[in-house]
């Protein structure tokens, strides 16, 4: 019989946690309001083995960003039909194309029904419905208003989507000429001075594409798994991100695109009535730095305190002067939010912009390693060709 791990309050107002056994998870919670216990979170018991192999597969392959907007979106407009949420996720489930998507919203359900807020459940899939996701549902279950909370979360993903085409058209003749200068190092191989079968050309290509491109293509292969499960454990992607600062030029922009996405959420949570302390928490958490985070994290017990939060972000080291004073600004007439948006604002631009000269830049390192590889390739061509020749007149001249 499948187990449950619930959490549940008893009459006294204590919460409990622990297992137990039933035959669905509708059956489990009866049983705990039998028992009498009011059932706050009931789900399938996961093995650590399982969940890890979950957390390993969404950060190598995670749900692509128009997914979940679609997702969200789809949500916010069943709900503002007036349909309950656990009714919403079963409309969303069949319009939903991703597998792990229609999974999670299925496993929501009977939790939701058996009384579950549905930020709660949320925080049970963190690679999928990061911190501030929740906290944002969380304000809007509060406040009423859990289908604009919804429609937020979209409009956030949508903005993140569009800021992913950018880089992906910025890169893309980058990302054209480095499969080709892959290619160039085997052609030397296949020069011969004697007429052979075109069997011969293509077996001495792939046999040279083996020995030289293959390498290159296995250490970056790797290199790339490293950066995505890197992302999980946190202390080697301290180490990462630290690799990242020495590269010239990455570090302005990693900053910026820090910040951008620090203080866009933060204004995002701020104007869902999230309280200031935890929209700082929150929103740190998704900067993407984790020094940066740290920083922010540190921060938030004196602004619990009554600081000021003008004066706490620029003990951190992350509001620039005139940062600051928009902010400020924005403290003393009320209008904090729209102080957040504009700086979010001033950032995103900046980002935009570093995007734009992206290609220029990166077209300067991709030319010398294209004219690296076509000098390796006519190089070794030349070596070839004479050693062929010279190897004929040794015969020519024993014969």
């Amino acid at each position: 019989m499948p187990a449950f791990e619930y959490q549940a309050k008893d009459q006294s107002g204590n919460t409990v946690r622990g297992t137990l056994d039933a035959a669905s998870q509708q059956i489990a919670a009866r049983e705990l309001r039998l028992q009498g216990y009011f059932p706050m979170r009931v789900q399938p018991r996961a093995t650590g083995t399982t969940r890890g192999r979950e957390k390993i597969g969404l950060a190598l392959f995670p749900v692509k960003l128009r997914d979940r907007a679609l997702f969200f979106r789809h949500l916010s407009a069943t709900l503002k039909a007036g349909i309950t949420p656990a009714r919403a996720l079963h409309t969303c489930v069949d319009r939903t194309p991703d597998t792990r998507l229609r999974r999670m919203a299925r496993n929501w359900v009977p939790q939701i029904e058996a009384g579950t807020a549905l930020s709660e459940v949320m925080r049970q899939y963190p690679e999928i419905c990061p911190p501030v996701t929740a906290e944002i549902v969380r304000a809007g279950e509060a406040g009423g208003f859990l289908d604009s909370a919804f429609s937020m979360i979209a409009e956030d993903l949508e903005m993140q989507i569009e800021v992913q085409q950018q880089m992906k058209w910025q890169t893309l003749y980058f990302k054209a000429l480095v499969p080709l200068i892959l290619l160039v190092p085997p052609l030397p191989g296949i020069i011969s001075l004697e007429r052979e079968p075109v069997s011969h050309y293509i077996t001495r290509y792939l046999s040279g594409l083996t020995s030289t491109t293959l390498p290159i293509i296995v250490v970056l292969a790797v290199l790339w798994l490293f950066l995505r499960v890197s992302r999980a454990i946190p202390r080697l992607a301290d180490f990462v991100d630290s690799a990242k600062m020495l590269v010239p030029g990455y570090s302005s922009f990693a900053h910026n695109s820090a910040r951008a996405r620090f203080f866009t959420n933060f204004a995002y949570l701020a104007n869902a009535g999230v309280p200031i302390a935890g929209s700082l928490r929150t929103a740190a958490s998704t900067c993407g730095i984790h020094r940066m985070q740290r920083a922010m994290m540190e921060a938030v017990p004196a602004l619990e305190k009554g600081s000021g939060l003008t004066e706490t972000l620029q003990r951190t080291g992350q509001l620039g002067r005139h940062d600051a004073q928009i902010l400020a600004t924005g403290e003393e007439s009320g209008t904090m939010t729209d102080a957040l948006e504009k700086i979010a604002h001033r950032y995103q631009s900046e980002v935009e912009a570093t995007m734009k000269n992206l290609g220029n830049v990166l077209r300067i390192p991709l030319y010398v390693a294209a004219g690296a590889a076509v000098a390796y390739a006519v190089g070794s061509a030349a070596t070839a060709y004479f050693d062929r020749v010279f190897e004929l007149g040794d015969e020519m001249m024993n014969f």
